[in-house]
């Protein structure tokens, strides 16, 4: 019977790339204030870069298009990571999240910098729908998913057996591999908890219950 589910956040229960455009937006806004640099222009560079490289270097191709002090970029970093997230998760994907709240036990375990993920779950209003919130940099990157340090945490916390806990993400190291690696069933989503996933997971769940 599963007693517990845990949730990943990012790219599971909503598309963290709308952060990603959320943050280059605001620096873009900085840009445009400080150094003058036209706002759309900013944006679409550093978006472009991000599509055609991923993340690492977007601050980089701004700076170096308009000719900027690299110093600059830390400056950039700063904002990006502070900045208020203009970020939402469908209403279907909160009904749910409230629907599975009032039988069962959730948990959150969230990697990346403690305080940007902090914003992200208050930007979604999703924290009143877990018993239990992990933020698990808090203590060091070392620490991230797969490591069982937080998967354990959470099994101890709410005093359920590794086989009475279901994960829900959609990293196949991190969240998968990592939760199955303590005999914790499993569930990886590739379209952020879409409806054809949330009718997954009540599925699996009714098979474990009949076991």
């Amino acid at each position: 019977m599963i007693k517990l589910i845990i949730f990943d956040m990012d790219d599971t229960l909503y598309n963290e790339k709308t952060y990603v455009v959320s943050g280059f937006k605001e620096v873009a806004r900085y840009l445009n204030e400080k150094c003058e640099v036209d706002f759309h222009e900013a944006y679409s560079v550093m978006l472009e870069s991000f599509v055609i490289d991923g993340r690492g270097n977007n601050f980089d191709a701004i700076i170096e298009k308009k000719g900027l002090d690299h110093g600059l970029a830390l400056d950039l970093v700063k904002i990006y990571r502070g900045h208020d997230p203009d970020i939402a998760m469908k209403d279907d994907r909160k009904c749910f999240l409230k629907e599975l709240s009032e039988k069962y036990k959730l948990c959150l375990i969230t990697d990346g910098w403690c305080d940007v993920q902090k914003k992200k779950v208050e930007a979604l209003g999703i924290k009143k729908y877990f018993d239990l919130v992990v933020y698990s940099q808090i203590d060091g990157v070392e620490y991230a998913k797969p490591h069982k340090k937080f998967f354990l945490k959470a099994i101890n916390f709410f005093g359920v057996s590794h086989n009475e806990v279901l994960m829900v993400g959609d990293n196949y190291e991190k969240d998968i591999v990592g939760a199955q690696n303590l005999g914790i069933k499993t569930l990886m989503v590739e379209n952020f908890f879409s409806t054809y996933e949330q009718e997954k997971l009540k599925k699996i769940i009714k098979e474990y219950d009949r076991n």
